[in-house]
């Protein structure tokens, strides 16, 4: 995840283009908030998580709702270190993106670790995207996840 000009915790975005595919717009969306390029990353079909349709009324636009793709994509330890170091030279660095966040996936005296880490301010649909992203990838059981929201409710 990355801490967000407004203040808000999100991931890598945008608008896909007229000629692009869903995947390479996701991918140079990628490179340009991460300096994470499709040599390093390259998305396929199986890294898809999601679609949500949202509402979208904004003025000079012509439609009403927009198509949120959200994919993620299991990366070796070199390269998420790697990734880190690169986003400090992406296009996008200090003035779309402040810095790359990392989701403390543990619990830590009952409420602490990622039950607190929910607290945080989330962008759209960043949070059930992280949750969705961190169950599709057996990161946390779906009871770890409940837990976490049973936890963080009870505060």
């Amino acid at each position: 995840m990355h801490l967000r000009f407004d203040g808000f915790l999100g991931f890598p975005g945008g608008f896909i283009e007229h000629n692009e595919t869903i995947i390479d717009g996701v991918s140079r969306e990628v490179q340009e908030e991460m300096a994470f390029n499709q040599s390093m990353l390259k998305l396929t079909t199986n890294d898809f998580v999601c679609r949500t349709t949202i509402p979208y009324q904004k003025s000079g636009t012509s439609f009403k709702k927009m198509n949120l793709f959200f994919f993620s994509k299991e990366i070796s330890e070199d390269d998420f270190i790697q990734m880190e170091e690169n986003s400090k030279k992406a296009e996008h660095f200090g003035s779309e993106i402040l810095g790359i966040i990392r989701v403390p996936v543990y619990f830590w005296r009952e409420t602490g670790g990622f039950p607190t880490f929910l607290t945080n301010a989330f962008a759209c649909t960043a949070k059930p995207q992280l949750l969705l992203a961190l169950y599709k990838n057996g990161i946390l059981t779906k009871e770890e996840i409940m837990e976490s929201y049973k936890l963080l409710h009870q505060k």
